[in-house]
């Protein structure tokens, strides 16, 4: 399908457009990530225009604004908003203590029990761990064109992904981001973030995701919409995946982060890729995208997946 057609059924226009140039300043790490995605993001695009599906066509138009980076002035300043953010924060000294609960804990530590106590200054977990502009762009370009209204996000962090997610929502004029974050002093700075900017449409829920998780499902579903970043353990993501389509709108669309994170990760994301609620997938490499089917109620993973 020509660029033209899927930008004018997913209601976006030329004119509400600027290009690269007028884009929010970007890092060399940036424009690095830009090229080595390109393709794949092109190729993606590409095999979606092949579905009769709109909701298909509009990832696909999400995948090519990310990387062509196709923003409208008002996406441009809450973009620029964000990554003023950012930046603040790399050059934030201040230090938090926290347990980490993730798999992060055991490659830090191989052998160790965990969850672990560890100490990280704004800045070096900013720069580690939250999500580079790129992956950030293609969250909010894809609820931009879906427009879910329910949003679900397994791993606040300093809430980058979440203002992306939060500002994206805002300029659609309606819809809500409920994220989820272990770690006390990390969420308490990311509502500090959220705050500044002016981002009342975020929830923070605080507390492991085995404990906090069922009870959150129970009262926004049905999610829409969500972006699953956290833990970093295939058996663990196997079990989020299999509790939040218990709880999934009628194609729903589900994000996950760092598919190739380990062969446990890899593992995973296969096995979710064959899922017979999974009606397309979309492997990015880093991140993967699966729009769930009509009857994603139907089917389902081992038993073992549901347990706590």
């Amino acid at each position: 399908m020509h660029d033209d057609m899927v930008h004018a059924k997913a209601g976006v226009t030329d004119a509400r457009l600027k290009s690269k140039s007028a884009h929010p300043r970007a890092s060399w790490l940036d424009f690095l990530q830009n090229a080595a995605f390109a393709p794949k993001f092109g190729y993606a695009a590409a095999r979606l225009d092949g579905s009769p599906e709109l909701r298909a066509h509009k990832v696909g138009v999400a995948l090519r604004r990310t990387i062509r980076a196709e923003t409208a002035i008002d996406e441009m300043t809450w973009q620029g908003r964000i990554e003023t953010v950012r930046r603040e924060m790399k050059s934030c000294k201040a230090e938090l203590s926290f347990l980490d609960h993730g798999a992060g804990a055991r490659k830090r530590r191989p052998g160790s029990f965990y969850p672990s106590t560890v100490r990280r200054s704004v800045a070096e977990l900013c720069t580690s761990a939250s999500k580079s502009r790129l992956w950030a762009r293609l969250l909010f370009y894809l609820v931009r064109e879906l427009k879910p209204q329910g949003c679900l996000e397994l791993g606040t962090c300093l809430g980058i992904s979440g203002s992306y997610l939060g500002a994206a929502l805002k300029l659609n004029g309606d819809g809500r981001l409920t994220t989820t974050e272990a770690a006390v002093s990390v969420a308490e700075r990311a509502q500090y973030n959220f705050s500044s900017l002016g981002l009342n449409n975020i929830e923070v829920v605080t507390g492991k995701f085995q404990e906090s998780l069922p009870t959150t499902l129970a009262r926004l579903a049905p999610i829409e919409f969500a972006f699953i970043d956290g833990h970093h353990d295939g058996t663990a993501t196997l079990r989020y995946f299999e509790q939040i389509c218990s709880s999934a709108a009628s194609q729903a669309v589900f994000v996950f982060d760092d598919i190739r994170w380990s062969g446990d990760m890899s593992s995973a994301w296969r096995t979710i890729q064959a899922d017979s609620r999974v009606e397309h997938s979309v492997d990015l490499w880093s991140m993967g995208i699966c729009l769930l089917s009509e009857t994603a109620e139907d089917g389902g993973l081992p038993s073992e997946f549901m347990a706590g």
